[in-house]
């Protein structure tokens, strides 16, 4: 029996273990195993995954390994806990981390049971929203908000009939029309479209959706009427609308149907406010609501009184109003105060409430309140505002609030002080420091403060840091607040952000990390101190700020290394600005960074020479600014693979070599990408076009074109600047693959052809850039689609045809209009008077012919005195803000327009020249005819150029209204009659040259007249005046001149002599003593007053930029600059008390102060530190100057050596002076650039007479510069000795000259086989012999040689054949005993100048057609061995000599190009002298004396020279030419007259000159050459009996000061 219970017993206990086990869960039965999600869908997930951009870790539980294999697991999944399947996909982004990149939804179609779908606060950048998107039947829940997604709404999101919640709100950049199929979704609940740009009629099917409770459709561009349907949707309580639509009094009915309407949101319905009975139906909602918007609205004070018309229809349930943009005034405010008594948040924002007297507004609930952008006064808060201890937050930004009488006012503040939380009254006029002190009184318990862009002054009180013990956030940024940074801002254990950036806070910044206890350190965020006074080094003790995620120190004066000690304590660090100081970053290659930044702008921080290898780390940068840091390496692969997130690249101004890869990178960010002035070369990768602006000018790039042809690959680009790149070849016909362009910039390129049809698609082109490149043929008539064109410069190419009348009749827009250098012919069309905004038009150097437009006076962008500066930068600087509301950029950015232009007979480059200048140049073309009376009508014009045509008739006295003009040139026209005096009424006209015309009579006198050279008006035979030393008939005589009246003598004759006769004794006694010997002395007068004038000529200072953007205005170099060089002259009339040498023009300058004496300077730059502090609200931390010497004064005036005043000044400000080095580059101003690093050493010491060996110069030096050292002129010297192989060592030379020395010995492969970026070499005129064996290969690619004389050899040098990017070549007097191989030929494509005379070169030329003939290209000279013919287009000629050098027949050219028919002659006449010194030539014929442009004026000679010139004109077929005195005109190309010296004696253009100086026992006297063609480099060349000869280029011929650089 006891067995039997004892069994018993057991079997009840274990139905008892197992029942328990059940209970806690311990068994586990087949049926309840662990529900796993599904293989294929986490297989979907994986793949879409893959697709996205995870720059923050979202995914980064989507792992495919073994721990993490249940996708149910994963972040954001959730599965049905019975069948395993995905429901929910939840991957909501935030500020600080969301997904990039573009959805591959079909990779989730496997997810048929997936319900819910949250992709909102992503990045996908335009991404448009998939069709597929409505295979997800099973949907209810769909957000894909605040996500960038572009396109328009799918149609299939009608499917999605299960959905009840569908929100596309705030993705910006989605378009198109809503549609109707969204009526289909009878269950949906919730619609949010808000915030995005769809446009047309509202669909009347989504008054389908009954279900709905939620609908808002406000800030869209809907049009149309709104459709009563809505009023269908009886369970709707909140409605949002916004858009232009069509408020007509007959559909407002509709509202009073939305019974269930708590919330009602209206925007932009501006004609909202003249709809009476909208508002009457409005008025009838108000009781049952809680929230009211009213945004834009143009709603003036009366509809609000229509709305509230009694304090029974102010609903008591009205919680929110929001009236913000609309027309109030402060009826509307105290109306508010006096019925909402239950308001708890009003905006009235932007309005145009001015309250200028004292209001007693009743707001007791109100816990926010936003009066900002409106005009108050103090006064209104004198009677105090009844606010309960509620207000929590109080906006007052933009009031125009001063201090004084509101901080004496606002008690009502005070009132609330407990409970005030955030307090903005940011940009107001506040000023006094006594704010502080307020705010300690009145609101201790602040959590954010917001007090930037005011103008207080002073130090920041201490007790402010002690009683402020609530603040968390501090904005102070843009003030005057001085003194050093308070040290208790470390002791406020709350503060978590701290904005003091663009003050005048100065003193060692080690002093506020030191001296503070940074309780807040382990809450401490954000610390902004840029743009002030700071100095000293970045102490270690920063590390304590261990939680900082944003570090500004930029634009301040901080100098030291920045190590890893300073920052591997920051291990959050998401931005660090640390740009324009003085700081080194010196991190080893190896360190790893504790952080991932997000932003790193250290430009100027001396990274270089190697590329920082710790940026490998920074895989999440957006911004990165490494720019002018002197890196002289190339870009790792890996770099450029870390691309991905980047929106702003910077790294210009380095040495970044080698070529960019080609590798698959989606940039998804669009970024902008700014490459220039380095050195990369190649192809330009496609994977850069992704960027909307590219910036790659001034480096090396050879090929870009393909890329640009596929439409993927450039689809976003629309600013692209390669200019001054390598780019060969015709401009490809596919622009139509990006015509989202809207600035081009192709310039000083080597591009040929004609310009493509295709180009004529770029509608949205702004800027187009073609300058300086071999474009030829006519314009395409598809550019008149251009019509937004603002700037088209096409200058400096050789374009032919007549200018297009489309121009004017199609490019309204345009602005600047450049033609110049062109061979473009015909008429002016008078279509161009349709360009009203013209204000830069030159059409110079071409073959125009006919008159000029008498209808210029439409151009009224030039009657305007004054330029729109506002509107012109509105135009140019923002690019339409619609594309970048497409293309995904937010940020405001821009593009400089740059031109070279003629100004006072110098070309100089302007940046964005449209503000300042307005100019027409016609010069150098054949237009005839008189000057329209009515240029006279175009008061703004600044310079007018009508030089080298043939103008007739006289200079008009309208052209004396034009009182900006500063520059005239009529020269060398047939212009004749008098020069009217109303020129001398036009006080900035600094350059006037009537030179070679036919006017006669007096020049003018008076106010600065007198102080023109003579050669402004030589060349005019009967003209006379004081300026060309020649008397004027009658000036003894004492008859008044013809025209004038004899003064007639009034009643008072007799009071008035008496008193004119004391006040001219006193005037005798009390100045002519003292000035009149210096006055009265003709010579001195006119000195000085020369002198006088010259210093004040073309100045504008102080100019300052004036426009709604001069808040940017943060450094000396974003004002206003000079654009006109200041030439002074006649130095030798000043003592050195007086005058100091300067080398540079002022073009850089934004302030010029004229003194008298040197002692001035300290005044002067007190004045100038006043004002410079002043504007930029920085203290001035260096001063630099020219000779610094000379003003800071290191002696005192008794001479004993000790600071001078000037010195003490400086000292005792913290000024730093930085003097310059005698004879150092910063003599010409190459210290403007701050925080400078020497990128490459150049050292010309041509021209000298330095002797010695050559070698000792390379053995004896260490050349640890060897790296940087890129240019050698060592030319005409006395060197001697051989060339030793350790020039080598300088393997970064670019160009090398040795030329005329006394160099000798031979030059071999071992001498040049380290210089691979040799661009150019001169060796010619020593006793060098270049033995470089035949299979030599060359590691460089020269564009200049000259070795004349070196000795080459009897064979044709073949390692020229490698050489195929050379435009200078000269072999002559080689020796070279050879045939010239048919390659060399065809390698002459750019080739500008060739000279391979005295050699023995024979055979025959073989029939090539050049499609180029560059301008000065110069025939070999030859033993006449040489025959054959060149087959060429005659009208590419521009030079006789680019024909074959030995003619043999009489020959004539008939050239369009020319106009004229030449025949040359068969013999050389002594007159003549001979065609390019060839008498190996036998010509025959004669020259045509009609050939237009003869100029055989006489000049004064000798008797001697007399007698000469007589014998030779007797003896030369053409008895009518000047023997010595002959220049020539073939088209547009001049000639010109040297004289025996060598001097130019006539024209003074910038041209082609081929002249040649003969032996004296020949002939005594120079003769010229005449010129065939025109180019941009001058090139004279001299010859004598040895028949060696000597190339100057880039000399010119103005005296303005311009270098002088003389090349072989």
């Amino acid at each position: 029996m006891s067995c039997y219970f004892l069994k018993l017993f057991y079997a009840l206990l274990l139905l008892l273990l197992h029942a328990a086990g059940s209970i806690l869960g311990f068994n586990s039965l087949p049926n309840s195993a662990e529900i796993k999600c599904i293989e294929s869908e986490r297989q979907a997930l994986l793949n879409f995954k893959h697709g996205l951009i995870d720059g923050y870790g979202m995914l980064s539980t989507w792992r495919d390994d073994d721990t993490n294999r249940d996708c149910c697991k994963w972040k954001g999944i959730q599965c049905n806990n019975q069948t395993g399947h995905v429901e929910t996909l939840h991957l909501r982004g935030q500020d600080t981390q969301y997904l990039i990149g573009e959805i591959n939804i079909s990779s989730l179609i496997s997810l048929e049971n997936i319900e819910h779908l949250d992709l909102s606060y992503n990045s996908f950048q335009g991404s448009h929203i998939p069709e597929l998107m409505g295979s997800f039947t099973n949907l209810r829940y769909l957000n894909l908000s605040d996500s960038l997604f572009g396109g328009s709404i799918p149609s299939d999101l009608g499917k999605l009939t299960h959905l009840l919640s569908l929100d596309l709100g705030n993705n910006y950049l989605l378009q198109g029309q809503i549609p109707y199929q969204l009526g289909n979704l009878t269950h949906l609940q919730y619609l949010d479209l808000s915030g995005n740009y769809l446009d047309g009629e509202l669909p009347y099917q989504l008054g389908n959706l009954s279900q709905l409770r939620y609908l808002d459709l406000g800030w869209n561009s809907f049009s149309g009427a709104l459709p009563f349907q809505v009023g269908n949707l009886p369970l709707l309580h909140t409605l949002g609308l916004g858009g232009n639509f069509d408020v007509k009094s007959k559909d407002a009915e509709w509202l009073t149907n939305l019974s269930s309407l708590t919330k009602l949101k209206l925007s932009s319905l501006h004609n909202l406010s003249s709809s009476h009975h909208w508002l009457q139906m409005i008025s009838k909602l108000i009781p049952n609501l809680r929230e009211l918007r009213l945004f834009d609205c143009s709603l003036s004070d009366a509809n609000i009184q229509s709305l509230f018309y009694s304090p029974s229809n102010f609903s008591t349930a009205l919680n929110i109003l929001d009236l913000s943009s609309n027309k109030l005034t402060s009826s509307t405010f105290q109306l508010l105060s006096n019925f909402s008594l239950n308001l708890q948040e009003l905006y009235l924002g932007d309005n145009n409430i001015v309250l200028s007297s004292p209001l007693c507004p009743n707001f007791p609930s109100l816990l926010i309140l936003d009066l900002s952008y409106n005009n108050l006064t103090s006064s209104v808060f004198q009677g105090g505002f009844n606010f309960s201890s509620k207000l929590q937050n109080l906006d007052l930004q933009n009031c125009s609030l001063k201090d004084g009488s509101f901080l004496m006012s606002s008690s009502f503040i005070m009132s609330s002080s407990s409970s005030l939380v955030s307090l903005d009254l940011s940009s107001n006029l506040l000023k006094s420091s006594t704010i502080f002190y307020w705010l300690i009184n009145s609101t201790t318990n602040l959590h954010n403060l917001l007090l930037y862009n005011n103008t207080l002054e002073g130090p920041i009180p201490d007790g402010f840091g002690k009683l402020m013990n609530s603040l968390e956030v501090l904005h102070l940024t843009g003030n005057k607040l001085q003194g050093e940074i308070p040290s208790f801002f470390g002791n406020m254990c709350t503060l978590q952000g701290l904005h003091l950036s663009n003050n005048k806070l100065n003193g060692e910044i080690s002093s506020f990390f030191q001296n503070s206890s940074w309780c807040n350190r382990h809450i401490f965020k954000r610390l902004y101190l840029s743009y002030n006074r700071l100095t000293g080094k970045l102490p270690k003790s920063i590390g304590l700020l261990s939680e900082l995620e944003v570090l500004t120190l930029v634009g301040n004066s901080l100098e030291g290394d920045v190590t890893e000690s300073h920052l591997s304590n920051f291990s959050k660090l998401k931005r660090l600005y640390l740009s324009e100081n003085s700081l080194s970053l010196k991190l080893v290659p190896s360190w790893v960074p504790p952080f991932q930044l997000k932003y790193l702008r250290i430009r100027s921080c001396k990274l270089g020479p190697t590329f920082p290898s710790w940026l490998k780390t920074q895989s999440s940068l957006y911004e990165l600014d490494i720019s002018d840091n002197g890196i002289n390496d190339s870009v790792p692969d890996w770099f450029w693979n870390n691309l991905q997130y980047m929106t702003d690249l910077n790294m210009s101004f380095n040495y970044l070599i080698g070529a960019i890869p080609d590798i698959s990178l989606k940039l998804p960010n669009r970024p902008s990408i700014i490459l220039n002035s380095n050195q990369f070369e190649g192809k330009i990768p496609s994977f850069l076009l992704q960027a909307p602006t590219l910036m790659l000018s001034e480096n090396n790039f050879s090929d870009l074109f393909p890329f640009l042809c596929d439409q993927s690959t450039a689809a976003n680009l629309a600013t692209l600047d390669v200019s001054h790149n390598q780019i060969k070849g015709q401009l490809p016909d596919c622009w139509k693959s990006v015509k989202q362009l809207v600035f081009l910039d192709l310039s000083s390129n080597k591009l040929s052809g004609k310009i493509p049809m295709s180009m004529g698609a770029l509608v949205n082109m702004e800027a187009l850039v073609l300058r300086n490149n071999g474009l030829m043929g006519e314009l395409p008539s598809s550019l008149k689609n251009c019509s937004s064109l603002i700037m088209l410069d096409l200058s400096k190419n050789m374009l032919s045809g007549p200018i297009p009348s489309w121009i004017g009749e199609s490019m309204h827009q345009l602005i600047i209009l450049s033609m110049r250098g062109n061979h473009l012919s015909g008429n002016l069309p008078i279509h161009l008077c349709y360009l009203n905004r013209i204000q830069l038009l030159d059409l110079s150097r071409n073959n125009l012919s006919g008159g000029i437009p008498t209808c210029l006076k439409n151009l009224t962008a030039m009657s305007e005195q004054s330029i729109n500066s506002s509107d012109t930068m509105s135009h140019i600087y923002s690019i339409n803000m619609i594309y970048y509301e497409i293309y995904f950029v937010y940020t405001l950015r821009g593009y400089t327009l740059d031109i070279t232009w003629m100004w006072k007979g110098v070309e100089r480059e302007f940046k964005n020249p449209e503000f300042k200048l307005k100019s027409i140049d016609l010069s150098s073309n054949n237009l005839m005819g008189e000057i329209p009376k009515e240029v006279g009508y175009l008061l703004g014009l600044v310079s007018l150029n009508l030089s080298r045509n043939n103008l007739s008739g006289e200079i008009l006295s309208q052209i004396g209204n034009l009182s900006s003009l500063e520059s005239l040139d009529l020269s060398r026209n047939h212009i004749s009659g008098r020069i009217p005096s109303s020129l001398s009424e036009i006080d900035d006209l600094g350059k006037l040259d009537l030179s070679h015309n036919s006017l006669s009579g007096r020049i003018p006198s008076g106010r600065h007249f007198e102080t023109f050279e003579a050669s402004s008006f030589e060349g005019n035979i009967d003209l006379c005046g004081e300026q060309l030393n020649k008397t004027c008939p009658g000036d003894g005589d004492q008859t008044t001149e013809e025209g004038q009246e004899p003064p007639v003598k009034g009643d008072d004759s007799v009071f008035y002599e008496g008193l004119y006769m004391s006040l001219g004794i006193g005037y005798f006694t009390g100045f002519w003593g003292l000035l009149g010997p210096l006055l009265l002395w003709r010579p001195w007068r006119i000195a000085y007053i020369r002198f006088l004038n010259r210093l004040t000529d073309y100045v504008y200072g102080p100019i300052i930029v004036a426009h709604r953007y001069a808040s940017l205005i943060q450094n000396i170099h974003h004002f206003a600059q000079l654009q006109w060089s200041l030439v002074i002259k006649h130095t030798h009339f000043c003592d050195s008390s007086r005058f100091t040498l300067t080398y540079h023009d002022y073009s850089r300058y934004a302030y010029l102060f004229l003194m008298h004496e040197k002692s001035q300077s300290l005044d002067v730059f007190k004045t100038f530190k006043v004002k410079v502090e002043n504007q930029l609200n920085k203290r001035i931390k260096c001063v630099r100057s020219n000779r610094g010497g000379k003003y800071y004064g290191k002696y005192d005036s008794s001479g004993e050596q000790r600071l001078g005043p000037f010195a003490r000044y400086l000292e005792e400000c913290g000024i730093v002076p930085r003097y310059t080095m005698p004879g150092s580059p910063n003599m010409n101003d190459v210290a403007e650039r701050r925080n400078i690093t020497l990128k490459d050493m150049r050292l010309d010491l041509s021209n000298n007479k330095l002797n010695g060996e050559i070698s000792s110069f390379f053995q004896n030096s260490s050349w640890c510069n060897r790296d940087i050292f890129k240019i050698l002129y060592l030319s005409f010297n006395r060197l001697i000795g051989m060339l030793p192989e350790s020039i080598g060592l300088l393997s970064e030379l670019e160009e090398l000259s040795l030329a005329v020395n006394s160099l000798e010995g031979d030059v071999t492969k071992s001498h040049l086989c380290n210089f691979s970026k040799l661009k150019l070499l001169y060796l010619s005129e020593n006793s060098l012999s270049l033995k470089l064996v035949l299979s030599w290969f060359p590691p460089f690619q020269l564009e200049i040689l000259g070795l004349t004389s070196c000795k080459l050899g009897h064979t044709f040098p073949s390692w020229l054949k490698t050489q195929s990017s050379l435009y200078e070549l000269d072999i002559s007097d080689n020796r070279i005993n050879d045939s010239v191989p048919d390659w060399f030929w065809n390698n002459l494509q750019y080739m500008r100048y060739l000279n391979m005379s005295y050699n023995y070169l024979i055979g025959v030329i073989p029939n090539i057609s050049w499609k180029r003939v560059y301008e000065g290209s110069t025939a070999v000279h030859n033993i006449p061995l040489l025959h054959g013919q060149v087959k060429v287009d005659i009208e590419e000629i521009k030079d006789v000599d680019a024909l074959v050098p030995v003619l043999t027949d009489e020959v004539i050219l008939v050239a369009a190009y020319w106009q004229m028919v030449i025949i040359l002659p068969k013999e050389n006449p002594v007159w003549f002298c001979s065609l390019h010194n060839r008498p190996e030539n036998y010509l025959k014929g004669i020259i045509n004396c009609a050939l237009k442009g003869l100029d055989d004026t006489p000049q004064p000679k000798s008797k001697a020279g007399a007698r000469e010139e007589k014998e030779s004109h007797e003896d030369s077929p053409n008895g009518g030419f000047n023997s010595f005195y002959v220049s020539l005109t073939f088209g547009n190309s001049i000639g010109a007259v040297i004289g025996e010296t060598g001097e130019i004696l006539g024209n003074r253009s910038r041209c082609c000159y081929r002249c040649w100086k003969t032996p004296r026992n020949v002939i005594t006297h120079s003769l010229c050459v005449v010129v065939f063609g025109s180019c941009d480099d001058l090139e004279l060349v001299f010859g004598g009996a040895e028949n060696r000869w000597m190339t100057m280029k880039n000399l010119m011929l103005e005296d303005t000061g311009t270098q002088r650089s003389d090349r072989m």
